[in-house]
């Protein structure tokens, strides 16, 4: 399988979980632009934004810091999305939601 961009996008405040009203256009709001990375799809771009893969040193703390964000590994809340489709996912409890424009 080919391997796809994503943006990951990390939840602003940390104890934002799920909001089953959240558009795409709330992201900027919400979240915050962490990396562009390469996985085949979303499970495999959720298994590399986990701190002992992405950061096995702390390498990515400065970043996180600097960025104002308070976790490493991607967890619930946090949303991918398909540079190439402009698909949206938000890490649910299980699985992924799909996030929609306002008014679709």
């Amino acid at each position: 399988m080919a391997l796809k961009w994503y943006r990951v996008y990390y939840r602003k405040d940390p104890d934002f979980m799920i909001d089953p009203n959240l558009t795409i256009e709330d992201i900027p709001n919400t979240h915050t632009l962490l990396l562009t990375i390469r996985a085949e799809d979303e499970e495999g771009a959720f298994g590399y934004m986990q701190g002992e893969v992405w950061s096995p040193q702390g390498q990515a703390r400065e970043l996180i810091e600097a960025l104002q964000l308070k976790h490493t590994s991607m967890s619930v809340g946090d949303v991918v999305e398909d540079v190439r489709d402009g698909k949206f996912l938000q890490v649910a409890g299980m699985g992924w939601n799909v996030l929609h424009r306002k008014g679709a």
